[in-house]
């Protein structure tokens, strides 16, 4: 038997007998199945062995690639601020289930829509620490699916600025030589002194 790695769309295999002078008949099977691709955040069944995600907005494609699948992330927030998740799927064979956890805290689960439904979960405040998610298929879907889920993190930082308040001249932010400064304008009419 051999594997053969195949993209979407139509794939080609020839047999041919390596004896090309046999003039008698040979008798041959072939059996094909199909194997979803591990996705790339494996091995990350278990919370210890989540695969760190940056602290961003993003969207990630994965797989359920074998029986009793869990893919584990984790986020390790600086910034407070607001996180909405979005997790959909490509085939109906996956009932998509999040599960949502600050490090220490009591998780949430995330279920509410069906097979190849979408679980949205509202725009969530949150402050800085370690954060969890847990993708899934239902537990009556323990085995391997053919396709793919993608899961849409909005993380929006609460950004703040440690100089304030400088927004008049006498509020002025002493400046050292040489020294780099960060701030933020939170409204259009800010102004920020040094």
């Amino acid at each position: 038997s051999f594997k053969v790695a195949v993209t979407k769309g139509r794939t080609y295999v020839q047999l041919e007998n390596v004896d090309r002078t046999r003039k008698t008949a040979l008798n041959y099977s072939v059996r094909t199945d199909f194997v979803i691709y591990t996705d790339p955040f494996e091995d990350n069944d278990k919370q210890y062995k989540a695969f760190t995600l940056p602290e961003r907005s993003q969207t990630i494609r994965g797989t359920f690639h074998e029986t009793g699948d869990l893919d584990w992330f984790a986020l390790n927030l600086e910034h407070s601020g607001t996180i909405r998740l979005r997790l959909s799927t490509d085939t109906g064979r996956i009932d998509p289930m999040l599960l949502f956890q600050k490090e220490g805290e009591k998780s949430m689960t995330i279920d509410q829509a069906g097979d190849g439904g979408i679980e949205v979960t509202s725009q969530m405040e949150v402050l800085p620490g370690q954060y969890y998610i847990r993708v899934s298929n239902v537990k009556d879907y323990a085995g391997p699916i053919t396709g793919e889920y993608t899961l849409e993190i909005e993380y929006n930082p609460k950004l703040i600025d440690p100089n304030e308040p400088n927004d008049k001249s006498y509020q002025a932010t002493f400046a050292a030589m040489n020294a780099g400064y960060e701030g933020v304008f939170h409204k259009n009419d800010d102004v920020d002194w040094f």
